[in-house]
């Protein structure tokens, strides 16, 4: 009961350091993952900015906008995947972890449905794209509530803002550096 009040009023106690290591080499895969989205988001966001005007099926335009959706939807079930198997997850992690779970399904949803959106365009019809945007709002408002989690994880922890920010770039750094590609 007690733990329930203080975690209600935001006094949750500081993670004990011998549990700190465990809670910051999970981050780092979580972390991992998030960079991994977003660099698969920026890529498809720049297609979409470029030929977005240019959904005429059988342009060029939208060939490139169906290659770059197949990789995003294919990113997201890579995503959820990945996500699926990060271990060990500590006790202390968990709230955060599932947070990220119900993202990157709500990911892998929109991700199919904007593929399957520009299929439709290229097959001439008119697809219902209020869907996609229900869906985009879905996983935002998720987002929101997992970076709310993980901030309350990392307000126990004992490391400084530079320490954060340093250990989020080589998350970053490393999913840059991976190059993933769809198979």
């Amino acid at each position: 009961m007690l733990a329930f009040l203080a975690r209600l009023l935001g006094l949750e106690a500081k993670i004990p350091f011998e549990e700190q290591e465990g809670v910051w080499a999970y981050l780092a895969k979580e972390w991992r993952l998030a960079a991994l989205q977003d660099l698969e988001a920026e890529r498809y966001n720049n297609a979409a900015t470029k030929y977005g005007g240019a959904i005429i099926p059988g342009s060029a335009g939208l060939a490139e906008l169906l290659s770059a959706g197949g990789r995003l939807s294919q990113a997201a079930d890579e995503l959820v995947q990945r996500h699926s198997e990060l271990q060990p997850v500590p006790d202390e992690a968990g709230s955060v972890y599932f947070a990220w779970e119900v993202v990157y399904r709500s990911y892998q949803e929109w991700a199919s449905a904007v593929a399957v959106t520009l299929e439709g365009y290229e097959a001439g019809t008119m697809p219902n794209t209020m869907r996609v945007q229900q869906l985009f709002g879905q996983m935002e408002r998720a987002r929101k509530k997992a970076e709310q989690e993980e901030g309350k994880l990392l307000r126990r922890l004992s490391l400084s803002a530079e320490d954060v920010r340093r250990r989020l770039k080589e998350a970053q750094d490393a999913a840059k550096a991976e190059d993933w590609q769809p198979s």
